[in-house]
């Protein structure tokens, strides 16, 4: 019993060196330190990280500062580590106290705060200047246009409008002073050709040119760029349709006028190199002229609305030998008549003839006087 006895006392004794131990190395800062500088073996360095402005934001202003700023975190725990380092998990964040500070430039110190108890956080940078002003609202006009060397050569702008035409800026009372204008600027990696709109990030210039540190209402703008229309002629081209007559061989087509003028954009006008006009043939067996509405899209303008074609058929060889051949035995009946006519004409002169040598020898025979009277004028002389 003595014995057993005995055992406890050694056992507690045991217990009791063993606690001053412990307790000896859980309060020792040295043994503590070597302990965490061994353990705090993982590290992430999150970048990025926004910070959190603690002030009055109904009242003032801040600009002139980084947005974010690099966090190092290390930890024993490597699934602590990890969840700190994803945005959408983590419990710590950035902040800068400010509500102590007046309008003015500041150095501000920033803090880590609601960080795991076995995670440490290492900032870069620890500090940063900021400015804080009185904050002010007011209306601008939206300034829209095109970047130089966006348009495709030879295009020219018509008009570039925004929607909304007007904007709010939001600003410390000093640097809205400084506000020129509001512009949005239209940018194209391709050559614009067309109308377009485009959603245009707003920013403010001083007179300088120089961009300020404001906020919008909206940070975008719809921009409207309409093209000034182009004038191009486009010739007509006809597209023969319908059933040849069995008289015909082929057609041949003018129109006039030849060529129309059209109205429109650009990129439309590139695509069109001609105009198709269908023409029906279908029992065309003489030369006519006709009058088409020219097929033009609505894409396109134009005074001409339509053309005159005049269709020329070209007759098969065997008709064209027998209408010749018709037309031959007409004049071989004239000359005939015509002969008749010189026959007859001939027959009254010769007629004509005859009865002056008739009456010719008549007198002729009237004359001369018998061989009595030329006895009788002898005797009595």
């Amino acid at each position: 019993m003595n014995f057993i006895q005995k055992g406890k006392l050694i056992t507690a004794f045991f217990a009791f060196l063993l606690t001053i131990v412990l307790f000896y190395n859980a309060n020792n800062p040295t043994i503590q330190n070597n302990l965490q500088k061994s353990n705090y073996s993982y590290s992430e360095t999150i970048k990025s990280v926004p910070i959190v402005f603690d002030y009055d934001d109904e009242k003032y202003y801040i600009q002139g500062y980084e947005p974010t700023v690099s966090v190092k975190l290390t930890s024993v725990n490597r699934v602590q580590l990890l969840a700190e380092s994803n945005e959408d998990t983590r419990t710590f964040r950035v902040v800068a106290h400010l509500k102590k500070l007046k309008p003015g430039t500041h150095e501000v110190s920033l803090e880590v705060e609601n960080l795991k108890s076995g995670v440490k956080a290492k900032l870069t940078p620890k500090k940063m200047l900021l400015t804080i002003e009185n904050k002010q609202s007011k209306t601008f006009n939206v300034e829209a246009a095109v970047a130089e060397n966006s348009l495709k050569s030879g295009v020219e702008i018509e008009s570039v409008t925004t929607t909304p035409e007007r904007i709010v800026v939001t600003t410390g009372e000093e640097t809205m002073k400084e506000i020129s204008a509001v512009r949005a600027i239209v940018t194209s990696t391709t050559p614009i050709e067309e109308n377009m709109t485009k959603s245009v990030k707003l920013f403010a210039i001083n007179k300088k040119g120089e961009q300020l540190d404001v906020t919008f209402s909206q940070p975008k703008v719809e921009v409207h760029v309409k093209l000034k229309p182009q004038t191009k002629l486009v010739p007509v081209k006809i597209k023969q349709t319908g059933t040849i007559p069995d008289t015909v061989s082929s057609y041949s087509f003018s129109v006039e006028p030849a060529q129309v003028s059209l109205t429109g954009y650009p990129n439309e006008l590139a695509k069109l190199n001609e105009i198709e006009l269908s023409v029906d043939i279908t029992g065309i067996a003489e030369k006519v002229s006709k009058v088409y509405n020219i097929p033009i899209a609505s894409r396109y303008e134009t005074d001409q609305k339509n053309v005159t074609v005049t269709i020329t058929p070209t007759l098969k060889a065997s008709t064209t030998q027998s209408n010749q051949a018709t037309t031959t035995i007409t004049p071989s009946k004239q000359n005939n008549n015509n002969q008749v006519a010189e026959n007859s004409s001939s027959t009254s002169e010769s007629s004509s003839k005859s009865e002056e040598k008739t009456e010719t020898t008549e007198s002729t025979v009237e004359s001369t006087p018998s061989k009595e009277e030329v006895n009788t004028d002898k005797a009595k002389s």
